[in-house]
């Protein structure tokens, strides 16, 4: 098999190229955007309560989630030019993959840490950058960005908001699910500590069990079943998910 028809280093710089040509206005309303409520939030909090600040963190998520449904490559007007451009499967792929992975991430991150440092000059509190604590949660982020790659890829049209209502599906699938095994292998439990995100919502370290008014907390391991439903589904989402993308849009290739 010829490499050079799977990925070709000169049409792929070609395909990024254009993609930059018909796309930097994406990247300015990203930055500007980003410039506007930085600035809108941090006067509001001079004047009132912070409650504006305190959403920056959710609105650079959403932003690094869900930016790849408003791409406009495959909506029906571009898709068949899109589809038709003198590239390969995977240099459409990897194309994809570096702007809504890489690049718009370090975008949104880079932003953030450029305007705490020019507020730091004007106002004497300072804001923390957005961090997150460990890789389980660059994990989270970038596994709830691969649905929407997918849902883009396979939806199109207001793929927004059907990934949104698959999305809603599947965690109450997932937890109505725990719960029933929750039930089966623990039917004393009275209240289970578990971490918030649905997607290891099967992965909990214990359980309560009362004893007349009061209740003692009993520390215990994840079942086989919990761990390996935990692997799995670390797996699927986002590996799983881009290997996924990738093969739906080598179906839908002219």
């Amino acid at each position: 098999m010829d490499m050079s028809a799977v990925f070709n280093i000169e049409r792929f710089w070609n395909l990024q190229k254009r993609e930059l040509a018909m796309y930097w206005k994406q990247y300015l309303f990203i930055v500007c955007g980003i410039a506007a409520y930085y600035t809108i939030a941090t006067v509001w909090e001079s004047i009132d309560t912070g409650w504006l600040w305190n959403m920056l963190p959710p609105v650079y998520v959403a932003i690094i989630i869900c930016s790849i449904s408003f791409d406009k490559n495959l909506s029906d007007a571009n898709s068949t030019f899109y589809f038709t451009l003198p590239v390969s499967t995977f240099e459409r792929f990897l194309g994809l993959w570096i702007k809504y992975i890489v690049i718009i991430p370090l975008l949104v991150f880079g932003v953030s840490v450029c305007l705490d440092f020019i507020s730091s000059l004007f106002v004497s509190t300072t804001h923390p950058v957005v961090k997150f604590s460990d890789w389980w949660d660059y994990h989270m982020l970038y596994a709830a960005q691969s649905v929407f790659l997918f849902g883009y890829a396979c939806l199109k049209k207001r793929s927004f908001v059907k990934t949104l209502s698959l999305i809603a599906v599947f965690f109450i699938f997932i937890i109505i699910v725990s719960k029933i095994i929750i039930s089966q292998f623990y039917p004393e439990v009275s209240y289970i500590r578990s971490s918030m995100d649905p997607i290891s919502i099967l992965s909990f370290n214990g359980y309560w069990i009362p004893e007349g008014d009061s209740s003692h907390f009993v520390a215990t391991q994840a079942t086989l079943l919990y761990d390996v439903a935990k692997y799995i589904l670390a797996a699927i989402f986002p590996v799983g998910m881009w290997v996924l993308t990738y093969f739906k849009l080598r179906e839908t290739e002219v």
